[in-house]
């Protein structure tokens, strides 16, 4: 065998060797550290956050602001409209013309309205996003200060739950995952307090 096959086989056989040494069920240092759990209410501390003086005037001020740029005018010119009709005969012409214009502008401020809807919508997803990554990281935060390393999102099994519509029923079983936990491992509070919730 010449020397650079005998070297090549020496170098297979190491590394097999160094493969067999190493306990097949090697977990890395980090797996050595028993898995400490920790529950939180993530999504009602959203909700309420939603709701603080941080979040929702903002949230008002879109929406104030988107109507008075898309509905108001819309409905000035009815109400012009409606002040004009109200001196014609029924006989006038102009009578007819008027109510085609009040239609299209009733249809004008139907579209209005979805699109006021459509921005404060947007706005809502911004700071719901915002939130959450506020909720998040404190929970985060807490949860290693108090020693755990895994937090599961999960109302508390004992909260009390919504009975209508049906999809507010199943959002409250979706938001539940943790059917039982020790009230020691709920940081909910602690979060709370954290984002000076209380």
């Amino acid at each position: 065998m010449k020397t650079p096959d005998r070297l090549a086989l020496y170098a297979l056989l190491g590394v097999g060797l160094f493969a067999l040494s190493r306990p097949l069920t090697a977990l890395p240092e980090s797996g050595d550290q028993s898995p400490r759990i920790a529950v939180c209410s993530s999504m009602k501390i959203v909700d309420d956050l939603m709701e603080t003086e941080r979040f929702k005037p903002a949230r008002l001020e879109v929406e104030a602001q988107a109507k008075e740029d898309l509905l108001k005018p819309i409905a000035d010119l009815l109400r012009d409209i409606e002040e004009e009709a109200k001196g014609l005969k029924e006989d006038d012409p102009r009578l007819r013309e008027l109510g085609e214009r009040h239609r299209s502008l009733q249809r004008q401020g139907q579209q209005a309205t979805q699109e006021v809807a459509r921005r404060v919508e947007i706005k809502v997803a911004e700071q719901l996003i915002e939130c959450y990554q506020l909720v998040r990281a404190s929970a985060v935060a807490v949860a290693e200060e108090k020693g755990f390393n895994y937090v599961l999102a999960s109302t508390d099994s004992d909260a009390p739950m919504k009975t209508e519509p049906v999809m507010k029923i199943v959002r409250d079983f979706l938001a539940r995952p943790v059917i039982l936990a020790p009230k020691e491992v709920d940081i909910t509070d602690d979060v709370r307090t954290d984002l000076k919730l209380e």
